[in-house]
């Protein structure tokens, strides 16, 4: 689930790059019906939703306790993102945004790998 989330962010955030060209090809996407700013806070929403998400797996018993360091990814990841939000630009903030959140992609699936394999 947190890597869908942030999946799922990650669309959203290049559909709202992307809006201008999308209304005016008549596509209709997440971003085109709630406006740039809603849609930024939702990304925001997903974005921290998924990479807290680890914590209530911990503590459903859906894994184990070691989980819990992918979290620690947010507030070093945060600051990076904030860019995208101030600036959210196709060909700029949003490779970087793609960029960081590959960070947490690989970290959780290392340290879910390693915990199934222990």
């Amino acid at each position: 689930m947190p890597l869908t989330l942030i999946f799922y962010a990650l669309q959203l955030a290049n559909n709202t790059c992307d809006l201008h060209e999308d209304l005016n090809n008549g596509r209709h996407t997440l971003a085109s019906y709630t406006g740039k700013k809603n849609a930024l806070k939702i990304i925001k929403v997903l974005i921290i939703a998924g990479l807290l998400f680890p914590i209530a797996v911990v503590l459903f018993g859906l894994a184990k306790w070691p989980l819990i360091f992918s979290c620690f990814l947010l507030p070093i990841l945060w600051p990076k993102l904030k860019q995208f939000f101030e600036h959210p630009d196709k060909q700029t903030t949003y490779l970087q945004m793609i960029k960081y959140l590959s960070i947490f992609f690989i970290t959780y699936i290392a340290i879910y790998t390693v915990l199934v394999l222990v």
